[in-house]
């Protein structure tokens, strides 16, 4: 009875100790995103693609993973949701994902879809032939949750803005499915918290 006890002193004892060390942080301290559009320029009639990516943490406080697309209920699955879209430009697709894996998850009691290290998604975007040249603003945000063995972060947004160019002069030209996740554009993005 003292041994069961002393295990869950011990139990306890570890969560606040993960709690106090992750307290103040959220999901967006332990993933940074980047998002971008492909090609830089896009002609009026032509296909734009926006391209998310994120890098995990993978300091000493574990490995954390992010739930991805289709990932089942408990576990937040990423959302993202385009919120401001220029006038002649719509979502064409809905978005996708690239690097993402299936396994079973503990905190939920559950097979999960997750990503590990990185994450990548896209979706694409027609502009209408009426679209004026000149650059168009995109708004939308990203909802997301990671947990490592330890602990699991409440849910976060990050909102994001970033411009569209339009220009008549530009080659239609998109680049491969699926887009190649750049890890040069994440040096730009602030390191996660240290712990």
């Amino acid at each position: 009875m003292l041994a069961l006890r002393l295990f869950l002193l011990f139990a306890l004892l570890s969560c606040l100790s993960d709690a106090r060390a992750h307290q103040g942080s959220n999901a967006v301290d332990v993933v940074p995103w980047h998002v971008r559009v492909e090609p830089a320029q896009v002609p009026p009639g032509g296909v734009a693609r926006l391209v998310y990516q994120a890098r995990l943490d993978t300091s000493e406080a574990g490995l954390w993973k992010m739930y991805a697309l289709g990932s089942p209920r408990p576990s937040r699955a990423v959302r993202i949701v385009l919120t401001d879209l220029p006038q002649g430009v719509v979502q064409s697709a809905p978005h996708a994902q690239w690097g993402e894996q299936r396994g079973y998850d503990r905190w939920f009691d559950t097979t999960v879809v997750y990503f590990e290290r990185q994450a990548l998604l896209w979706t694409e975007l027609q502009v209408g032939a009426e679209v004026a040249d000149g650059a168009h603003q995109i708004r939308g945000a990203v909802h997301f949750m990671v947990c490592n063995e330890r602990i699991c972060l409440p849910p976060a947004t990050w909102p994001f803005a970033l411009e569209l160019q339009v220009s008549r002069d530009a080659r239609v030209l998109l680049p491969a499915t699926p887009p190649v996740y750049d890890a040069t554009l994440m040096r730009q993005v602030p390191a996660p918290l240290e712990r």
